[in-house]
């Protein structure tokens, strides 16, 4: 079959010979840890099951940049081609979820503070955010006070897939050992109508002392978005990432606790 481009916001996407060819740029590599990234499907090849799609092959190129190869779904669909989350479907990303967290891996752990200021030292401050600055300090401090889970944490629709009637997760280049309510929070934040945020937590059935936690992680995957937007607007000009970062913005100072 001749080469097909897909649509990829921060990686190069190829389809050729039924095969996915993703290819990482410079522009990412500074913000993930592909080594990590490597290692985590080294170790998943022991752990192999219905729950995700791995890559058959993975591997750094000539010009160092991380190349990961899937086989082509054509059939295959994602969150996206949902019209609605509903309570069915949240029990089963749930399922999903949690399945992955079980994972027993050896993995970097994720660090709240670096990971933004990896974006924060790049860019000018963003002026509406600057309130929520000492709020982002104490969720922060406090983020180590449970075990660390095996994360995605990078719960867009797009990355839940649909095969033969059943959901996987797929691309982990953000995986990492994280809060155990990292993955939730970046579900309802990144995927979810308020509608469809209220079922899904009645289903998640946290304390309240969790649904505390739980909203101020999703304070801070906002923040932290904003800045990763605004450092992916100064490297590419793409006007998604400004749009991006104006919706985070948003989500912040409309936020409503769950």
């Amino acid at each position: 079959m001749p080469r097909i481009k897909l649509k990829g916001l921060t990686n190069k996407l190829i389809v050729k010979n039924n095969l996915i060819y993703k290819t990482s740029n410079k522009k990412v590599d500074y913000f993930l840890n592909r080594r990590n990234e490597s290692n985590f499907y080294k170790q998943m090849k022991q752990n192999n099951s219905s729950y995700w799609v791995l890559p058959t092959e993975y591997y750094f190129n000539q010009r160092g940049r991380f190349v990961s190869v899937y086989n082509y779904l054509p059939n295959s669909s994602t969150l996206w081609d949902i019209m609605e989350i509903d309570q069915e479907k949240s029990q089963k990303i749930i399922n999903l979820i949690t399945n992955f967290h079980k994972l027993d891996l050896d993995l970097e752990v994720f660090k709240p503070l670096e990971f933004l200021m990896l974006f924060k030292t790049k860019v000018k401050e963003i002026k509406e955010l600057k309130k929520y600055d000492h709020k982002i300090e104490m969720v922060i401090k406090d983020w180590n006070k449970l075990e660390p889970v095996v994360s995605h944490n990078d719960l867009v629709r797009g990355n839940f897939l649909l095969v033969n009637e059943e959901w996987k997760l797929i691309d982990f280049e953000y995986v990492k050992k994280n809060h155990p309510l990292f993955d939730f929070a970046s579900f309802i934040s990144e995927s979810c109508s308020l509608k469809e945020a209220n079922i899904f937590l009645k289903e998640l059935n946290l304390t309240q002392q969790e649904l505390k936690v739980l909203n101020q992680i999703i304070i801070y995957q906002n923040y932290l978005w904003a800045y990763w937007a605004k450092y992916m607007y100064k490297k590419t000009y793409k006007c998604i990432y400004k749009k991006i970062m104006k919706e985070k913005i948003n989500a912040i100072l409309t936020f409503k606790k769950t």
